[in-house]
C-alpha cells in the first residue's frame, strides 16, 4: 500500500500559531547547553557524556537564547501594533520582569556579594542595579539587563520593523555596531558581547512580526468574505 505525502507551506503566521512551543523549546535548549557545558568544561570522566556534552556545546550552544531573543521580537511587534499608551505598555513590562527581578536580585546580590564576596555596597548597588554587567562582565542576570533595555527601545525598533528600507538600515547599523566594538572598543565588547551579538535577531523577530501580522490579516478577510 502506499501512501501520499502532503506538504504544507510555511507560512510566517504559523510562529504566531506555536509561540509558545518555541518558547519552550528554547528554554529547554538553555536548559541543556547549561547542563552539558558543565559536564565538558569538567571534562566528565564518562567518555560518552563528555563526548555528547562537547559536541552539544560547539554544534548547538546557546542557540536557544537566540530563539527566545526573536521570540521576543516577535511577541513585541504584536503588541505594539495595538497601538497601546506607551506608559501602559512600559508599566506592564515592568511588572513582568522588572518587579520580579528586584525581589529575586535584592535576595541573590545581598547574599552574594556581602557573605561570600565581601563587597562595598557600592559594588552591590552596580550588581544590583544591572549596570556591572555593561562596565564589568558580571554576566549574573545579563538577560533581565538585556531584555530590559530591548524593552525600552522597542517602539523604535518597531518604527524601524515597519519600513523595509528602515528596517534594513536598522539591521546594517546593529552589524556595523558589533564589529565597531569588536574592532576598537574590545573591552567593552568582551563584557557585553553575550548581549551584542543577539541584537540583530531582535530587529529580525520584530520584521517577521509585521510580516506574519500580514499574513494573519490576509487569512482573516479570506475566511470572512470567502
Amino acid at each position: 500500500m502506499r501512501f501520499k505525502a502532503y506538504r504544507f507551506p510555511f507560512a510566517w503566521r504559523d510562529i504566531s500559531l506555536y509561540r509558545g512551543e518555541l518558547f519552550g523549546a528554547a528554554i529547554l535548549s538553555v536548559i541543556f547547553y547549561h547542563y552539558f557545558k558543565l559536564f565538558y568544561e569538567i571534562e566528565a570522566s564518562n567518555k560518552a557524556i563528555y563526548i555528547i556534552s562537547r559536541f552539544y556545546y560547539n554544534a548547538i550552544g546557546s542557540v536557544g537564547v537566540d530563539i527566545f531573543i526573536f521570540l521576543s521580537g516577535f511577541g513585541l511587534y504584536y503588541s505594539l501594533s495595538r497601538k497601546p499608551k506607551l506608559s501602559s505598555y512600559y508599566l506592564k513590562r515592568v511588572r513582568r520582569v522588572v518587579i520580579p527581578y528586584l525581589l529575586c536580585g535584592l535576595f541573590y546580590w545581598t547574599i552574594r556579594d556581602f557573605v561570600f564576596m565581601h563587597r562595598t555596597f557600592l559594588e552591590f548597588l552596580l550588581d544590583y542595579s544591572l549596570l556591572s554587567f555593561w562596565i564589568s562582565e558580571a554576566i549574573s542576570f545579563w538577560f533581565i539587563s538585556f531584555i530590559t533595555v530591548l524593552y525600552i527601545i522597542s517602539p523604535f525598533v518597531y518604527w524601524l520593523a515597519n519600513d523595509r528600507r528602515r528596517f534594513a538600515a536598522g539591521v546594517v547599523c546593529s552589524f556595523g555596531l558589533i564589529l565597531l566594538c569588536y574592532f576598537f572598543a574590545r573591552d567593552i565588547f568582551e563584557n557585553i558581547e553575550v548581549a551584542l551579538q543577539r541584537l540583530p535577531y531582535f530587529l529580525i523577530g520584530m520584521r517577521v512580526g509585521k510580516i506574519s501580522k500580514q499574513q494573519n490579516t490576509v487569512m482573516n478577510r479570506e475566511h470572512r468574505y470567502g
